[in-house]
């Protein structure tokens, strides 16, 4: 057997305790081999459980250390990492949390994971210088609704039928995490690391929408018009905060502002 393939057979008997160690004939040493596999398959598991409760804290102190523990085991067993790089590890485990049924009773859940995960994926995006405002004063203002933002790549958005953002943000204040009140209804996270600290912004309805066009490479006439009869109250505001806040880092389609040099005769 080549060793690539020797290789994922080790892998993919890792955290499935039920399987054997592969490669292992019978006989005497073959219990002794075992015991060691399992020790290794152990501390592998392990290690997985600890990546995810590092990237996972108020998901893990929602549950608590046993179910969380019990949760991310079936999780790693079900999807073994396929990569040796442990950041890029847990991605799917916000999806995972909504179809584990003893997570049911808690639907908020899901959502809280997708937050924490956004947020590490801010934290390790790359980094790029971010522009301000000045920056449309180049452009000539017929052409500014063709124009292309390009945002920051730690820019992540988040959207939740329940208060996720109050439930972390509690959960940084006092080290517990209050159950949530479904009354306080919908919330919506825009994340962002413009320095080396992951900003968490809470977004209206409008904002949200505007800078989600903005992400998904829309022109900015159209996600003007998006905004409805508001745009002309709001826009300015909405440019001027995204700009603040750093996160354009550049302007497709730039065009000058032509320049006049005076009468000519």
């Amino acid at each position: 057997m080549p060793w690539q393939d020797e290789q994922a057979a080790f892998a993919a008997v890792l955290p499935a305790s039920h399987l054997p160690a592969p490669g292992f004939t019978s006989g005497p040493g073959q219990s002794r081999a075992d015991r060691r596999f399992n020790i290794y398959r152990n501390n592998h598991v392990s290690s997985l459980i600890d990546a995810l409760a590092a990237g996972f804290p108020v998901v893990r102190a929602l549950v608590g250390d046993e179910f969380f523990r019990a949760m991310t085991a079936e999780y790693i067993r079900q999807h073994p990492p396929r990569t040796p790089v442990l950041l890029a590890y847990g991605e799917t485990f916000p999806d995972f949390i909504a179809s584990f049924p003893p997570a049911g009773s808690l639907p908020y859940l899901p959502d809280m994971a997708k937050l924490e995960r956004a947020m590490a994926e801010s934290l390790n995006a790359g980094d790029a210088d971010p522009l301000t405002i000045n920056a449309l004063a180049s452009i000539d203002p017929a052409a500014l609704a063709d124009q292309r933002l390009i945002l920051h790549p730690s820019a992540r958005w988040v959207e939740s039928d329940w208060p996720v953002i109050s439930i972390w943000q509690a959960h940084q204040a006092s080290g517990t995490s209050p159950s949530p009140d479904a009354r306080a209804g919908a919330e919506r996270a825009f994340i962002l690391r413009p320095d080396l600290t992951v900003d968490l912004h809470r977004a209206e309805p409008g904002a949200y929408k505007f800078y989600c066009d903005l992400a998904s490479g829309g022109p900015l006439g159209d996600a003007s018009e998006a905004l409805g009869e508001e745009a002309a109250t709001i826009l300015p505001g909405l440019l001027g905060t995204a700009f603040a806040m750093g996160l354009v880092t550049a302007i497709s389609g730039q065009q000058p502002k032509p320049i006049t040099t005076g009468n000519r005769k």
